[in-house]
């Protein structure tokens, strides 16, 4: 059960456990707003540039140095701050394998992984967190998909090498999906010889983003 006896709260290890589950549902939504609000641009013709996010507010305007503040603040304790305390318990399994408690904490870090791969929970956060990078380091859309397709590449490739996952099922599926992705971002690629189709670029990104 996940609640104390004779109480509807649950125990502090399963809350805590419910702590990493939703850290690992909302990481990359939140990993990207907090990059992308303020570190996303566009170009203008007139050689200005503006917050992605918001268009009327260029990157020379005081109010971006706010924006940019907290999506710093966002990255520092989100992504920073998470992946630290994901590692640091990943490094404390092996000495603490027979604490019950402590197994029950990390259950959604090692659920799925076999015995000698819990850290693959680690290597899908850092895919995630180098996936929302791709629009503030490239704001041109077809580097963008090329940065994306070599990323999920490398993470499929991983997938074949290590095979992470204790439910076979589960491992293909994976690997399928992340296939599917790499097929998505190729219907762009047209795009980066045309320099046309920025729509349907735009829209491999977001279902991209969707899958991931």
């Amino acid at each position: 059960k996940w609640t104390r006896p004779g109480s509807w709260l649950p125990s502090p290890e399963k809350a805590l456990s419910m702590v990493f589950t939703f850290f690992s549902l909302f990481f990359l939504t939140i990993s990207s707003s907090a990059i992308n609000t303020g570190f996303a641009t566009i170009q203008h013709p007139s050689g200005a540039s503006s917050l992605k996010a918001f268009p009327f507010l260029l990157t020379t305007d005081s109010e971006v140095v706010s924006i940019r503040a907290a999506g710093i603040a966002g990255v520092i304790v989100w992504c920073c701050g998470g992946l630290s305390l994901v590692l640091y318990c990943l490094l404390k399994l092996p000495s603490r394998i027979e604490d019950r408690s402590f197994r029950i904490i990390t259950l959604p870090l090692t659920a799925q992984w076999t015995p000698e791969r819990p850290w693959w929970f680690a290597v899908r956060l850092l895919r995630s967190l180098l996936l929302s990078l791709a629009t503030s380091l490239f704001p041109d859309a077809e580097w963008q998909i090329v940065y994306m397709v070599a990323i999920v590449t490398c993470y499929a490739m991983g997938l074949l090498v290590f095979k992470p996952y204790l439910a076979p099922l589960a491992a293909h599926a994976e690997f399928l999906s992340s296939i599917g992705v790499l097929a998505i971002l190729g219907t762009a690629i047209p795009y980066q010889a045309t320099q046309s189709g920025g729509a349907i670029v735009e829209a491999a990104l977001f279902i991209t983003f969707a899958l991931i």
